[in-house]
């Protein structure tokens, strides 16, 4: 009589889970310490030796090379937001939640080094996977419909404001001179195009930042 397998048990399931996520996390630390890395030639070989894990375990998670580095810049910048927002967890004032965090992320260089240098590296993934581009313009679309901003033509204005935090992100990063007075005054300039009054946007732009 032919013997029933055995179904898993919730417990081995959950341990199997556990593993397949922390297998997953692994391979994602160690492609953005590649993609981060001055390597010109960035590769899945490079991310299995730096991993110590098999190629063949890594294509198991992810189908090919760029849904890998997709990932990793995702995960990074994942990693960033959630730090971001732990920061202004006690601010209340709508403007304030939504410049400080561009004021952060003009900030890289020196709160999160690793990222900084990933996004220098990585132009094009960096242009899909910034919270600044996939994330900010809804929060300005909710404050507009909400009557905080008051914008004509706002979809318009997002994308100019977006392109202009994308600069200020790879200026931080690339331009060895510039300094975190220069991004405050160029969000200051820019919050115009959100229609921010000057006087406003001078407060939201220098004001105390929590970075500790």
């Amino acid at each position: 009589m032919p013997q029933t397998k055995k179904k898993p048990t919730p417990a081995n399931v959950g341990r199997k889970s556990a593993y397949v996520a922390r297998n997953r996390a692994h391979i994602l630390k160690a492609t953005i310490e590649v993609l981060a890395s001055d390597e010109q030639n960035p590769s899945v070989e490079l991310v299995s030796e730096r991993a110590e894990i098999a190629m063949s375990t890594i294509y198991k998670h992810f189908k090919n090379r760029d849904e890998l580095f997709a990932a990793a810049m995702g995960a990074a910048m994942d990693d960033w937001e959630i730090w971001a927002f732990s920061k202004i967890a006690q601010v209340s004032d709508p403007l304030e939640q939504l410049v400080l965090p561009m004021r952060m992320i003009s900030r890289l260089k020196s709160t999160h080094p690793t990222y900084s240098k990933l996004i220098q590296n990585n132009l094009a993934l960096a242009q899909t996977h910034l919270p600044i581009i996939g994330k900010f313009p809804q929060h300005i679309r909710d404050l507009n419909q909400a009557g905080v901003l008051k914008m004509d033509h706002p979809e318009i204005r997002i994308q100019n404001f977006q392109g202009l935090l994308f600069s200020i992100v790879v200026n931080q990063s690339n331009n060895p001179a510039a300094s975190d007075a220069d991004a405050d005054l160029a969000i200051e300039i820019g919050l115009s195009i959100l229609n921010i009054s000057a006087a406003r946007a001078k407060k939201l732009a220098h004001g105390k930042l929590n970075l500790a």
